[in-house]
């Protein structure tokens, strides 16, 4: 699970702590300008970090809570060009339960301690050093909420044990802090902190009973008053309010499990029903409200949410679950000639584990512990992209064909289920469509992943997460379903590193185009390939009938010009009888051998 977001910055940013393991670390979201990204920003002096991450000040420092109760900040070092962590540690040596939270002036922030009492730490700039303040409790009342609705950067408000409302704020006539009581809208308890701060003289709070309230300055009346705003049809409030938008909207979870929209049109205040995420429920505070047009909430499946107004309507948008995209080096040699990149798609968090298994059984220990790349190994760095799908399993699609051997227009989709993948590959099952399909961007998500990881790439392998099987290739890069064992990538190989043809065929299928010029297909058994050609032994007659091979002809080794190529049975010639481009098992012929050989260098 998540807490909920916050500390947007640059409308750009926003951060978030994850709460279960393994990775109860603090997170970003970044947008580079083409693409969201988790950013993990680990946990400082190695404890898990608890709460929320708050009080954001100058787009380049926030501050969060750990397991211990201490407070650390998260800022920017422009001279490192790096991200630091600086730790604050505990008020009096006192748990931080709630906040850090109603950041002021850009150097002081507020936190409650586990015996309920307010503490200020603040940026002594006689000092030159942070301090803590404590401001106690009101009345000796605990605090229960964390502090909220910072306004005019001398107040805010927090929850007190009994359901009330309390004010901290300063009296410049005094030259010290004071408190003020709130008391409670019509005498119900609230429940959750105070939020929503709007035009510095009204704030929201959520009650018991599921209602939201408001408090404002009269100031024709010269004091504060109460305003209820009830409750949507059909739910209970069950959140803080929060994302102010334009001084008019804000924004809070349901019992329904949506998020609900509180706004004023100009002449009233009405509710929005905004539905829950896609999947799943809202449970977090709505936070980190960008551009008056975006939010962020956790869902209960652990991920994140966007609720995006895109002029017209409003839509969600998933994130997925923190975690950071990365790269391990499976294969390495100082001696390498080529870099191969292999990336999974339809692998969320939970399933990435048999993504690396995949890689180290059927490339690490498959392709390259066999034969020829297993000779050849220290002529590659393979890296293993681990890059996070949104959804678990890839995308698939079921064609009728009608009987077509070769896609065709009149082939129609039958059904096909679109999930949320990095690269939106889809498996299909089908031969005559390759076996997957890529959708119209797959190169620009592919490209912006190997840029980030794999600049120097040479060969590029997409491993999809659906269990039928396919496997194809087109220029330096293959893809396959997890279903494909390393016979298959090593026949893809063969297209993708040695620009082989396919060697198996269909019946009635004769070739009809013109000169084909692939190191192992022959549209003429007696103009073969020069290095072809020069492994033919005497006596072997071309074209050669593998009904009648000359004497001591090896069906394993041995060279002729066999019909059969290209997918096609008539018309065009192989090779071999035996050969990893007919039948995916054997190892390459030698014709196929030479060629992989020569390119591989």
């Amino acid at each position: 699970m998540t807490t909920a977001p916050g500390c947007a910055m640059l409308d750009r940013k926003l951060f978030i702590s994850r709460t279960t393991s393994p990775l109860r670390d603090l997170f970003e979201r970044f947008w580079t300008g083409e693409e969201w990204l988790w950013i993990d920003h680990g946990r400082p002096g190695g404890t898990s970090v608890t709460g929320e991450p708050g009080a954001a000040m100058l787009d380049e420092k926030l501050f969060v809570t750990v397991d211990d109760g201490s407070v650390w900040e998260r800022h920017w070092r422009s001279d490192l060009n790096r991200w630091a962590w600086e730790g604050h540690g505990r008020p009096a040596n006192r748990r931080v339960v709630h906040g850090p939270a109603a950041p002021m002036l850009n150097e002081k922030f507020f936190v409650v301690d586990e015996d309920g009492a307010l503490w200020e730490r603040n940026w002594r700039g006689d000092l030159n050093r942070w301090a803590w303040f404590e401001h106690g409790r009101p009345e000796d009342r605990r605090i229960i909420s964390a502090p909220g609705a910072a306004m005019l950067n001398e107040k805010l408000f927090v929850v007190v044990d009994n359901g009330n409302l309390w004010e901290r704020h300063w009296r410049a006539d005094l030259n010290r802090w004071a408190w003020s009581d709130h008391g409670r809208p019509d005498g119900k308890a609230i429940a959750y902190a105070p939020g929503a701060a709007m035009l510095n003289e009204k704030l929201f709070v959520v009650t018991s009973s599921g209602e939201l309230y408001e408090r404002h300055w009269r100031g024709d009346l010269n004091r504060w008053a109460w305003q209820a705003h009830g409750r949507p049809d059909g739910a209970s409030l069950c959140s803080a309010p929060g994302a102010a938008m334009d001084n008019s909207r804000l924004f809070i979870a349901g019992s329904d499990g949506a998020l609900h929209q509180r706004s004023w049109n100009g002449s009233n205040w009405v509710w929005t029903n905004h539905g829950p995420p896609p999947g799943t429920s809202v449970a977090t505070a709505p936070g980190a409200a960008m551009m008056n047009s975006k939010l962020f909430v956790g869902g209960s499946n652990g991920q994140m949410f966007e609720l995006f107004n895109n002029g017209r309507n409003w839509a969600w948008v998933a994130h997925g679950r923190p975690v950071e995209d990365g790269r391990s080096t499976v294969i390495s040699s100082d001696s390498a000639q080529h870099v191969i990149a292999v990336i999974g798609d339809g692998y969320d968090e939970n399933n990435m584990d048999s993504f690396r298994d995949y890689v180290s059984r059927e490339i690490v220990e498959g392709i390259f512990g066999r034969d020829l790349f297993g000779e050849l190994r220290d002529r590659f760095t393979v890296h293993r992209i681990d890059a996070y799908s949104i959804d678990d399993r890839a995308s698939t699609r079921r064609y009728n064909e009608r009987g077509t051997p070769n896609v065709g227009s009149d082939d129609t989709i039958d059904a096909e289920d679109i999930r949320n993948t990095r690269l939106k590959c889809i498996s299909t099952g089908s031969w005559s469509h390759c076996w997957i399909d890529r959708a119209l961007d797959f190169t620009t998500l592919r490209d912006r992943l190997l840029d980030r990881f794999a600049a120097d790439w040479d060969f590029c392998i997409v491993v999809i997460n659906d269990g039928q099987f396919g496997g194809c290739a087109s220029g330096n890069q293959q893809w396959v379903t997890r279903s494909a064992d390393w016979s298959t990538l090593g026949h893809e190989f063969g297209h993708q590193i040695g620009g082989l043809a396919d060697e198996y065929t269909r019946d009635n299928s004769p070739y009809g185009g013109g000169p084909f010029n692939r190191p192992n297909c022959s549209v003429s058994a007696n103009a073969l390939p020069a290095a072809w050609a020069g492994m033919v032994d005497a006596g072997t007659a071309l074209p050669t009938d593998r009904n009648n091979l000359p004497g001591g002809f090896n069906r394993d080794t041995d060279i002729g010009a066999f019909e059969g190529c290209n997918t096609n049975d008539t018309g065009i010639f192989r090779p071999s009888l035996r050969c990893r481009m007919d039948s995916n098992n054997p190892p390459f012929c030698r014709v196929c051998e030479a060629q992989m050989r020569d390119r591989i260098g």
